[in-house]
């Protein structure tokens, strides 16, 4: 089982945190993929510190071009989003919609957007992230990929475009976007 972290990496994602918590559960058959930009050096440092014990942590720390990002995430099995905030995810939509269960904490959108039959959503706390890994092993993934692409269905990103423009023409006092 491939878990997989993609996106800018900025301390409030707290790729570290996965890292360690990954490297707390058991199995050889099991890799954690990580993909994109470090906030700061000091971050990165700190993954690459974290990921080089442990031969099952795969990364590549750099910019992923849009049709390379295709591949990472056709090669992975579940999306893990750690985030400590979140406001909005672009990150869980596009792996809600390439297939992928999503693990995430229950913080902002993702309460709304992550339901049971696409993805599992834990209350931040010691060993929640392991906790979470370790319940995905048990589950029927495909079908939950299956789950997480009608979740994703019923976010279009032309209605998303619209409502964000009707939202901003209110706030500047307009009738229309």
């Amino acid at each position: 089982i491939v878990f997989y972290f993609f996106g800018m990496i900025r301390p409030h994602k707290q790729v570290p945190l996965l890292v360690r918590e990954f490297s707390a559960v058991k199995g050889e058959k099991l890799r954690l993929l990580i993909t994109g930009v470090a906030l700061s050096d000091d971050l990165r440092d700190e993954i690459l510190n974290l990921a080089t014990p442990d031969p099952r942590v795969l990364h590549r720390l750099e910019y992923i071009p849009d049709g390379e990002l295709a591949t990472y995430l056709s090669a992975a099995d579940v999306a893990v989003l750690p985030f400590r905030d979140v406001l909005g995810s672009g990150s869980a939509i596009m792996a809600l919609s390439s297939g992928l269960p999503v693990i995430a904490p229950r913080v902002g959108c993702l309460a709304e957007l992550i339901t049971p039959d696409c993805g599992v959503l834990y209350e931040p706390g010691p060993a929640a992230i392991a906790d979470a890994l370790k319940w995905s092993l048990n589950q029927e993934l495909p079908a939950m990929g299956r789950a997480a692409q009608a979740r994703a269905r019923q976010f279009p990103w032309e209605t998303m475009v619209m409502e964000t423009a009707r939202v901003y023409a209110r706030a500047l006092g307009q009738s229309r976007p």
